[in-house]
C-alpha cells in the first residue's frame, strides 16, 4: 500500500488522499496485470465503439471515469495513440509483445489502443474513487 500512498491499516480513515507518488505510475504502467487489463479494455473500446478513433477513446474514458472526456484530454490521448501507432506499425515484435504474443489478430491499431487504455487506467480518478 505504500507504493500507492495508502495507510498502513493500523488506523482507519474515512477516505484515501490523492497521491502524487511516481511509484504508483510506475506500478500501473508497467505491471503485467495492468497491461493485461489494458489489453482487454482496449479490445472492449474497439468492439463497442465502432471504427471511429475519437468515439473509442471517448467511450473508454466514460467507462473508466463515469464522466465525459474534455477536449484537452481527448486531444492528449489522440496524440498518444498516434505516437504509439507510428511505433507499432514499424515494429511487429513490439506489437506482439504488448498484445501478449504472436497471433493473426495482432494489429498496430490494437497495440496503440492498449497504450491509450493503459494511460486511462492509470488516471488518479480511476485508481481512487472519492
Amino acid at each position: 500500500m505504500i507504493t500507492f500512498d495508502g495507510i498502513s491499516r493500523e488506523v482507519c480513515t474515512a477516505r484515501r488522499i490523492r497521491t502524487n507518488t511516481p511509484l504508483q505510475a510506475l506500478a500501473t504502467l508497467n505491471d503485467s496485470a495492468y497491461i493485461d487489463m489494458a489489453r482487454h479494455f482496449a479490445h472492449r473500446m474497439q468492439t463497442e465503439s465502432g471504427g471511429d478513433l475519437q468515439q473509442q477513446i471517448k467511450e473508454g474514458y466514460q467507462l473508466a471515469t463515469c464522466h465525459a472526456i474534455d477536449e484537452k484530454s481527448l486531444m492528449a490521448l489522440m496524440k498518444l495513440y498516434n505516437a504509439a501507432l507510428g511505433q507499432f506499425k514499424n515494429n511487429a515484435d513490439k506489437t506482439c509483445e504488448i498484445l501478449g504474443g504472436m497471433s493473426s489478430d495482432n494489429k498496430a491499431e490494437t497495440a496503440a489502443m492498449t497504450v491509450v487504455a493503459n494511460a486511462i487506467l492509470n488516471l488518479d480518478e480511476v485508481l481512487t474513487k472519492n
